[in-house]
């Protein structure tokens, strides 16, 4: 990587003599600096589940708000951040010299939690167990992601060396559910996972102009490491079903974290960005290696674009790509128990290449219309399939779509589109054969104190026959047609009846609809099939739905004192409807019924020119009428004090 660091910047160098053009130093201008800081604390109380609050830290916290500028050119400087506490906070800030240095760092931190699923009910069967090794546990992940980038520019040429670099960092508990044993001796576990997983990723790279073009090169190293209960182990049962399995008892891991590493390089290619004529091209190549089972990946990317624009009203863009997947992987794998080892054979993985073209055209036959034609194709094809059951192994999908931008009227605004996306031979049965999309958007403003705006989007699914797979029989079983029909639609109105009063009110509404087959094959407690057909239901409907209600008022009291409320709810519904046996219990199990509703009142006094105190109120409840289980509510009140320098 050196090597072609050094040569590719001694090319760049070398060509950036002639086109440089000399300046006359100028008399730079001052800027007085900005401070803002905030200092408060937030005080919270959840009762219930800690759903209702996922993204956030429900202790108690010290409150900071800084907001800093400085530009004492040619230095410039600045620093954004707010802080609830160590695990919940935002930081942007960068520094910059000239044009010969910029750095930026932005770091986001937050907590996750997440839901534990009772395994401590009564097992169905004297074959079928149920373990819950952590009764009532509670999770969470702490998560940290930060992003730093650094551009170097050498002074009076263009030319340039850039560094990049990302950590995404996540630690804490999490519930792990796993399965012990084999039909006739068979146990759902679940127990409580402590987990350290780490990515880093750095990007080394250099860029410069050599005349009419510009190049660029980028080497990129990442990794993957965790740590904690990285390899589950329990003892296992002896089980011997020939041909299907045979294993003897004995302590087995399970569940395992494996860590990885990759690199790759990428090259950049292309032609001024101002010209009637633009040309690019890339090449990328990276390697991933799974650092436990040894399985490699190696990835190549290309592609080339072309734009031409031979007048204002016309402009043409053609885009071509290749992608090139190969995965090698060991013919078997070891099973490493305390006492034996079990060699098992596995499967060659699947290559996947992918060519894909795309056309478009911008066409402006009025001032007040632009037209936005549009084609491509996308050819996948699969190799090494034999081990896989695959009814396709090759898919070619085409799009054709047009768009539409207009304002007709002064203060109408209007966007429309329309695609068709025909998949030929889709290789999983949820992916259709049709798709038709439409999409709208209308802004009128109807007046200075009015303000309408409408998005929605409609989607329509098709499929013909789908297959599905039976091992036991190995055989495929067709289904009937699969369709579906998406809709999606936001109403916004904003109004500011006087100059000191804002009130925005939204709905939104969002409604699914399929008809697709469902299969069931039903088992002995050997695991041998009661029937050797599977259950199949056709058309059997799937319906979900989605309504949103929001209400954002602001009223500026006077020069001294504002407030603002926010209200919000949603409440969404799903379920499938069967009528067969045993099929029917799955319209139980797929049901969804539950509310989320917030409540937020806020308001800002200034007690002096530079100094102001703050006050916010939340409230957040979530309900779920399926699994009370989940209901909770959070109640939180934060009071700052705000200083402007």
């Amino acid at each position: 990587m050196r090597k072609a660091l050094r040569v590719i910047s001694t090319l760049l160098i070398f060509f950036s003599f002639g086109f440089v053009a000399s300046a006359k130093e100028l008399k730079l201008p001052t800027y007085p600096p900005t401070y803002r800081l905030s200092i408060g604390t937030s005080l919270k109380h959840l009762s219930g589940n800690p759903r209702v609050s996922e993204y956030e830290d429900i202790s108690d916290n010290i409150y900071l708000f800084t907001d800093t500028a400085l530009y004492p050119l040619p230095h410039r400087f600045h620093l954004f951040g707010h802080f609830l506490g160590e695990r919940d906070y935002f930081v942007d800030t960068g520094y910059a010299y000239k044009d010969i240095l910029l750095s930026r760092v932005v770091s986001v931190g937050f907590v996750h939690h997440t839901d534990h699923y009772p395994y401590n009910f009564k097992a169905p069967s004297p074959v079928e167990l149920y373990e819950d090794r952590n009764i009532g546990e509670d999770y969470m992940q702490k998560v940290r992601k930060t992003r730093m980038k650094l551009r170097l520019k050498w002074p009076g040429y263009p030319y340039h060396l850039f560094l990049g670099y990302l950590n995404y960092h996540q630690t804490g508990t999490e519930q792990q559910r796993f399965l012990i044993g084999y039909f006739g001796d068979m146990k759902k576990v679940s127990q409580t996972r402590k987990m350290t997983k780490d990515t880093k990723e750095v990007v080394i790279g250099t860029n410069g102009n050599l005349g009419p073009i510009e190049i660029e090169y980028s080497h990129t190293e990442k990794r993957f490491d965790s740590s904690g209960d990285t390899i589950l182990r329990d003892n296992y049962p002896e089980i011997n079903i020939p041909p299907i399995i045979s294993r003897p008892a004995d302590n087995f891991p399970h569940n395992i974290y494996p860590d990885f590493k990759g690199h790759g390089d990428a090259l950049k290619i292309h032609t001024s960005y101002t010209g009637q004529i633009v040309a690019s091209y890339s090449l990328k190549g990276n390697v991933i290696r799974n650092l436990y089972s040894g399985v490699k990946r190696k990835t190549l990317r290309s592609s080339a674009t072309f734009q031409y624009m031979p007048f204002h009203a016309f402009s043409f863009f053609l885009r071509m790509y290749y992608l090139d997947l190969e995965e090698s992987n060991s013919d078997y794998t070891v099973l490493r128990g305390f006492s034996n080892q079990i060699r098992y054979d596995v499967r060659k993985s699947i290559d996947v290449k992918e060519r894909g073209l795309h056309l478009s055209a911008r066409l402006r036959p009025l001032k007040e219309l632009t037209l936005i034609p549009s084609y491509s194709i996308k050819v996948k094809d699969r190799t090494d399939t034999d081990g896989w059951i695959l009814a396709n192994g090759n898919t070619t999908s085409q799009t054709y779509e047009l768009r539409m931008l207009s304002s007709p009227l002064r203060r109408l605004k209007i966007r429309a589109g329309y695609s068709h996306i025909h998949t030929q031979n889709p290789l999983y049965n949820f992916v259709p054969e049709d798709r038709d999309r439409l999409k709208l958007y209308l802004s009128y403003l109807t007046s200075p104190l009015l303000q309408l705006t409408l998005s929605y989007s409609f989607t329509h699914d098709k499929r013909g026959n789908t297959s599905y797979y039976d091992h036991f029989s190995e055989t495929f079983y067709n289904g009937k047609d699969r369709k579906g029909t998406r809709h999606f639609v936001l109403l916004s109105a904003s109004s500011s009846p006087i100059c000191s009063l804002n009130i925005t009110a939204s709905v939104g509404y969002y409604r699914l609809k399929e008809v697709s087959t469902l299969t069931f094959k039903q088992l002995k407690g050997d695991g041998t099939p009661v029937f050797v057909s599977p259950f199949m239901e056709h058309s059997v409907p799937y319906k979900d739905r989605a309504i949103t209600y929001m209400l954002d008022i602001f009223r500026k009291i006077n020069q001294r004192w504002d407030v603002s409320l926010s209200l919000s709810t949603t409440h969404s519904k799903g379920y499938f409807r069967t009528s067969t046996q045993p099929l029917s219990g799955l319209g139980g199990l797929s049901k969804i019924d539950n509310r989320d509703s917030s409540l937020r009142l806020s308001s800002n006094y200034k007690v002096l020119k530079d100094t102001s105190i703050g006050v916010e109120l939340l409230y957040e409840s979530y309900k779920d009428k399926i699994n009370p289980d989940l209901d909770g509510r959070l109640y939180r009140g934060l009071i700052k004090i705000t200083k402007n320098l």
